[in-house]
């Protein structure tokens, strides 16, 4: 005889499964609008509100990641992001500092993970973050962001988000700047060594030397 297991009737026994759907995602044009009033809003609400900033930044990180065009509109909107890091003076004047120097570690570091997501990270934006390493270099900060700085562009050097010739003019940079000859403040030694280490790193990496520029 048959397993009678196998002659049971469910109740739901040849009903169709109707598969609970989700809302459905914002039209191109919305979704850019929203995207692109992002890093005005970081720069605007500067360090007033950091859960807030950390949450932009994590909806521009996800948006990156999420597929369906999402992180070609990210990589468009590098040059907007450049003022929450430092922007260029008018004229050769100088530079304006966004909110990244003066947020909690927490919401830096988020800024950070954004900002190695970007394949490749422009040349504008090396400046903004070589710019931000140097002004934590300088009495009275410590330079600990300065060595977070030069940590994640090494670290975007080993993802390709960075390329060697890059990376190079970005140690050589904080080489050339941060300190001269002599008695250095603390927070520029310290830069000065962890960019002298990546450079290092660097150049066994690429199996070439690079020649380090003279110290101002």
């Amino acid at each position: 005889p048959l397993d009678p297991i196998h002659h049971r009737h469910s109740a739901t026994a040849g009903t169709p499964q109707i598969a609970a759907a989700g809302p459905p995602p914002p039209p191109p044009r919305l979704l850019t609008a929203w995207a692109v009033s992002l890093p005005k809003l970081l720069w605007q609400l500067h360090d007033t509100a950091p859960p807030l900033s950390g949450a932009m930044i994590d909806a521009l990180r996800r948006l990156g990641s999420g597929g369906g065009g999402g992180g070609e509109l990210l990589q468009s909107l590098q040059p907007a992001l450049e003022p929450f890091f430092c922007a260029r003076g008018r004229h050769g004047g100088a530079p304006i500092f966004g909110p990244f120097l003066a947020l909690p570690r927490a919401q830096r570091q988020a800024a950070l993970h954004l900002v190695l997501g970007l394949r490749p990270i422009s040349r504008g934006l090396l400046c903004a973050l070589a710019r931000c390493a140097l002004a934590d270099a300088r009495p009275p900060r410590s330079g600990d962001v300065a060595v977070e700085l030069v940590r994640a562009v090494e670290a975007g050097g080993w993802s390709g988000a960075v390329d060697a010739q890059a990376q190079a003019s970005f140690y050589a940079t904080l080489l050339a700047e941060a300190g001269g000859a002599g008695a250095q403040p603390p927070g520029a030694e310290a830069v000065r060594n962890a960019a002298l280490g990546a450079l290092r790193r660097a150049e066994v990496d690429q199996g070439a030397a690079f020649v380090l520029p003279a110290a101002r």
